[in-house]
């Protein structure tokens, strides 16, 4: 009796040590940096009210943390974003609450001190990007051509963003290879225009070119012109949809409506614009029924100054900010060879109808002060930011958790030295990650440092980094610290054809810590494209192979020693009407310690075909195969989206459907996935413009269809049917006028 009394305490008092059971295990095969991690949870006895996942990379002392949707089921599935998943590998626990209360984590001790670890390979460096079409120092005086600019290596065009005075005009830039062109009225007026490009990375990083381009001024404008110029956008969609089936047996109904609104003002040397005003209507919404759904944003320019309000994006140096997506105020101001940036943006993301300018204690300030010295051969960069977060509102991706403060301090210079051009920067950092205890604010610097040129064809780059363990930047929030290494790369095109090679090594724990082993990663890659004129076919191959090892492990500490191995072969074709695709990879992981060798394999097909204007089929088909632990899993995805004109311009059609099958050898994995969508659209603005001749009238019917069939877990089958009708008035509705 004794026994029994001191056991149901014993659960009383440590409820986790009962029969509550939880799992957690990643995705098999290798793990790249820049890549999702997703994770397969398992639950076990008891009713999860709601769960997150805690997570950060080694080396990164604050987690990061999701909510994981606990569903009905019993298997969950959580993704570590790609921002967080780099070299040498990541850190994570899980954390459950069920329907009394509980607490539960996995591992079940000490969770947030003795996380799970995945190992992480590194990902493939970044191309160089040179502009061609045009000398900078020489002022452009015909704009009826193109801004071409040239990637020393391929890069998926998702990748390549192009700013031209800080305006996001990538949709209309065009990727041809590794050639990048626009037209260049985009930058037709006088003056001064700033070019720039940036290209991301798998892992998240980032590199950036800028130009500076002026174009010849022109004749005054003629005194008959308008002085004021105004005009007004907007247009109203409302949707009706109806869940005919589901698998929970509900036949749910839904309403929305959205309204967007554009405004613009313009004079002769300035202009307003009030953009991104998107009302939206949900029927039955957890929250307000109308909210703001994309937020706004409002710019004023006069000459070379500009001022932006609303939804910004803070872009200053790779250290200090190099992209910090808030709403917030900033100023763009030139003059006497001078470039300043003032801007104060909130902390946490904000949507709806917050205003997100808020109190002092959730805001970040900034200054920014860029000149060129000694007739421009030597550009400089300061960089202050400073700023708070007391007011941790919910949970944030971009957001620091804990409440956090700090302020950064960084200098970039960027000369050209008998044609090899120099990129540097510094910065000292000044952070406290948590505020509610006593340490303080931690001191600690970072740097960069690389240099580039041509010679002879052949482009060369090389680089060195270093950051220290406790540098940080409050709005740089998903930076990794504890860093150093150094990277090289050559490359060249001869004819119709290029190769790169490029070599990086990388270690953490820079300053030696004692308690933690120091593993060192090394990659090298070598790849070839070749791009022939029509009928020949483009081929892009490309080879890596990446190490990792451990030094000074602890006691208790397994070593790293693991080899990577991964080849890519990829072929394009296309002509008149068509073009093809055809692509196999092959990976090799060879763990001489752990013993979790692996083996991936795919390929991929892939096709367009335009018959005649308004036909379009697009067929595409993936196969993946890994093999890990004996397992071998499998996944097979087909795919068809068509676009077919009925009765033009009157009425088209489209669909897509899409079967994917994913099994495992030992029958942990086995079920299909059915998925179609078909709409129908009318151009009602065809039949009413007797009566309305302005805008754009669409009628839409729609329909989806998905059907699940697990073998594995049951309870994860089932089939959703649901229809949809819409219509959009006056879109886009114009009025414009001028003075």
């Amino acid at each position: 009796m004794r026994r029994l009394v001191v056991i149901t305490a014993f659960f009383l008092l440590y409820p986790q040590t009962s029969w509550a059971t939880i799992s957690v295990k990643p995705s098999s095969g290798p793990l790249y940096q820049g890549q999702p991690v997703e994770l397969s949870v398992t639950i076990k006895e008891i009713r999860p009210l709601k769960a997150e996942l805690f997570y950060r990379p080694m080396g990164v002392r604050t987690y990061q943390h999701i909510p994981v949707d606990v569903g009905d089921g019993e298997t969950l599935t959580a993704v570590i974003p790609p921002t967080a998943v780099v070299t040498p590998g990541i850190e994570y626990y899980l954390k459950v609450v069920d329907i009394s209360g509980r607490v539960i984590t996995s591992p079940s001790v000490y969770a947030e001190f003795n996380p799970y670890t995945i190992g992480i390979l590194p990902s493939s460096p970044l191309p160089e990007v040179n502009l061609i079409s045009h000398d900078p120092s020489v002022p452009v005086r015909d704009v009826s051509g193109e801004i071409v600019l040239e990637i020393t290596h391929r890069l998926p065009e998702e990748r390549i963003t192009v700013l031209v005075d800080g305006t996001d005009i990538t949709p209309l830039a065009g990727v041809s290879g590794r050639r990048l062109s626009f037209p260049l009225e985009l930058m037709a007026d006088p003056g001064e225009h700033t070019l720039v490009v940036e290209l991301r990375g798998e892992d998240g990083s980032r590199r950036e070119r800028s130009w500076r381009l002026t174009i010849a001024g022109k004749e005054k404008m003629d005194k008959e012109d308008k002085t004021l110029e105004f005009y007004a956008r907007g247009g109203v969609s409302m949707n009706y949809g109806k869940q005919l089936k589901s698998p929970s047996g509900s036949t749910d109904d839904s309403v929305s409506g959205n309204l967007n609104l554009e405004f613009g003002m313009k004079g002769r040397d300035w202009e307003m614009t009030w953009n991104g005003i998107n009302i939206q209507y949900i029927k039955d919404s957890p929250g307000d029924d109308f909210t703001i759904n994309s937020g706004f944003y409002f710019t004023l320019r006069k000459g070379e100054q500009f001022v932006e309000y609303g939804d910004i994006t803070i872009r200053e140096t790779q250290l200090t900010a190099p992209s910090f997506a808030r709403r917030g105020v900033q100023a763009k101001l030139k003059g006497f060879g001078t470039e300043v940036h003032l801007f104060g943006v909130s902390t946490q993301t904000v949507s709806g109808w917050n205003s997100g300018i808020g109190g002092t204690d959730q805001q970040v300030y900034g200054l920014s002060i860029e000149r060129s010295l000694f007739s421009g051969l030597l550009p400089l960069k300061v960089v202050y930011i400073t700023g708070e977060n007391q007011k941790v509102d919910g949970f944030n991706t971009s957001s620091i958790n804990s409440p956090s403060k700090g302020d950064i301090l960084g200098l970039t210079m960027s000369p050209v030295v008998y044609g090899v051009r120099i990129d540097g920067e510094i910065a000292g950092s000044r952070y406290d990650d948590d505020t509610t205890d006593s340490t303080g604010k931690k001191k600690d610097v970072a740097g960069t440092i690389g240099a580039s040129t041509t010679i002879h064809g052949y482009s060369l780059s090389m680089g060195y980094y270093y950051y220290g363990p406790d540098f940080s930047s409050i709005a740089n929030p998903n930076f990794t610290t504890d860093r150093e290494g150094f990277s090289g790369g050559v490359s060249t095109t001869i004819g119709p054809s290029n190769i790169s090679l490029s070599l990086n090594r990388g270690w953490d724990n820079v300053e030696g810590n004692p308690s933690r082993a120091i593993v060192y990663s090394t990659s090298l890659t070598l790849a070839c494209g070749l791009t022939p004129p029509p009928p020949l076919p483009g081929v892009n191959i490309s080879y890596t192979r990446s190490v990792q090892d451990s030094v000074k492990e602890p006691v208790g500490t397994q070593e790293v020693k693991n080899t990577n191995d991964t080849v890519n072969l990829g072929l394009s074709f296309s002509g008149k009407g068509w073009s093809a695709s055809a692509g196999g990879n092959y990976g090799r992981l060879n763990d001489e310690v752990g013993g979790l060798d692996s083996e991936t394999r795919g390929f991929n097909l892939s096709g367009s075909l335009t018959p005649f204007e308004g036909l379009s089929l697009s067929p595409a088909f993936n196969f993946t195969e890994s093999k890990a632990s004996d397992v071998v899993k499998t996944t097979r995805i087909a795919s068809l989206t068509a676009s077919i004109p009925l009765w033009s311009p009157y009425a088209d059609t489209s669909f897509q459907v899409s079967y994917t099958s994913s099994s495992a050898s030992d029958g942990s994995q086995d079920s299909t996935d059915l998925n179609g969508s078909w709409r129908l659209s009318v151009n009602i603005h065809e039949f009413l413009k007797k009566w309305i001749d302005y805008g754009t009238e669409m009628l839409a019917l729609s329909a989806s269809y998905s059907k699940i069939d697990d073998k594995v877990s049951p309870s994860n089958s089932g089939e959703d049917i649901s229809v949809f009708l819409s219509i959009n008035l006056f879109a886009p509705l114009e009025l414009s006028g001028g003075l």
